[in-house]
């Protein structure tokens, strides 16, 4: 699991702060730099840290393995990086839940809209077709103005 990761993913940009943070290497300000699933950002983390463990001064390993340490008690309830964990993941996992509803809504008002603008289309088409008096080239602007309004 912790095999030479690319540290160019641009974790190096988060490594460059990371010693300096409340509480230094934070696994929060991680998982907001990183924006992977659970999951994914817990193996990132760990692995991130081991490898930059083996490459830091005495002061920042012992820093890292305090980040390790913590970061491995986030099952243990009674400890305060448990909690935190649990509530960020909750509230992130609900802001993701949001997004994806925007999103969907969104994309099912593009879609009716695409539908509306179509039939208004067709039906002043259909009707032009119907009526030759009203075909001219004033009705083929309008049509074509309507439609350019819409793609913008």
């Amino acid at each position: 699991m912790f095999n030479d990761i690319t540290v160019n993913h641009g974790y190096q940009e988060w490594l460059k702060t990371a010693a300096i943070l409340d509480p230094p290497y934070d696994y929060i300000s991680f998982s907001d730099f990183d924006e992977q699933n659970v999951k994914v950002t817990n193996c990132l983390y760990l692995t991130v840290l081991h490898n930059t463990l083996g490459k830091a001064n005495k002061k920042e390993k012992q820093l890292i393995l305090n980040a390790i340490k913590s970061f491995n008690r986030k099952s243990n309830k009674d400890t305060a990086f448990s909690r935190i964990y649990s509530e960020y993941w909750k509230v992130r996992d609900e802001r993701a839940h949001q997004s994806n509803i925007r999103k969907r809504t969104q994309e099912a008002l593009q879609d009716i809209t695409d539908n509306i603008v179509g039939s208004m289309v067709d039906s002043t088409k259909r009707l032009r077709s119907n009526n030759p008096e009203t075909a001219n080239d004033a009705t083929d602007d309008n049509i074509s103005s309507v439609v350019k309004v819409y793609e913008k």
